[in-house]
């Protein structure tokens, strides 16, 4: 329903401003729920993970890999949805990111924002895209 109801307002602000669907780009997040600790963190973290788990309705604490479970199932929920419109779709698996390059489950260290402002500059300028 949620997404739905975006979907009902960017056609609003497609309509509006004469954008086509072919024009519009959108982008699945990759997180670090699967990357193994020693590709994520530098030593001098020394043993502290600071990726964000969720949280299960008890209020209990999930594992890297429940956490990576749950985000998957709405990242696929999203794409089938967003691909089912026409829309242009980019994923980008974490597991190719180079080392270091997420301080925490989803925002990006400097490697991180480099190796994935490249992969935006080879799309984008691909005649294809």
């Amino acid at each position: 329903k949620y997404l739905n109801n975006q979907i009902t307002n960017l056609n609003k602000v497609q309509d509006k401003f004469n954008i086509s669907s072919t024009k519009i780009v959108f982008f699945i997040e990759p997180n670090s729920f699967e990357i193994n600790y020693e590709n994520l963190f530098r030593p001098y973290w020394k043993g502290f993970d600071g990726r964000q788990q969720l949280f299960n309705f008890n209020g209990q604490e999930l594992s890297n890999s429940e956490s990576s479970k749950i985000v998957k199932v709405f990242d696929d929920i999203y794409s089938t949805e967003i691909m089912n419109l026409s829309y242009k779709i980019l994923y980008i698996d974490p597991i190719i990111f180079p080392k270091w390059s997420f301080y925490d489950a989803v925002h990006y260290t400097e490697n991180g924002a480099d190796f994935l402002s490249d992969f935006f500059v080879e799309f984008f300028n691909d005649d294809k895209n």
